[in-house]
């Protein structure tokens, strides 16, 4: 995750966009703990919109094919 100046929040898979950052590991439990205890907004200092938590619950999902555990 990255935030803009403008408060503007984006998911950013290489990492390398410019702005305060916030690294989240991939896994749904992950996002789910991170969301419950608003570490992400703290760590990036603003609120996470409807869209930006739907888009990270979208790429947390296991792709057909994968195993959803390590």
């Amino acid at each position: 995750m990255v935030r803009s100046r403008e408060c503007t929040l984006a998911v950013d898979l290489p990492g390398r966009a410019p702005g305060r950052g916030a690294y989240l590991c991939p896994e749904a439990p992950c996002l789910e703990r991170a969301l419950k205890s608003k570490s992400l907004e703290r760590a990036l200092g603003c609120p996470l919109p409807a869209e930006v938590v739907d888009q990270l619950h979208e790429l947390s999902r296991p792709r057909a094919g994968q195993g959803g555990t390590r």
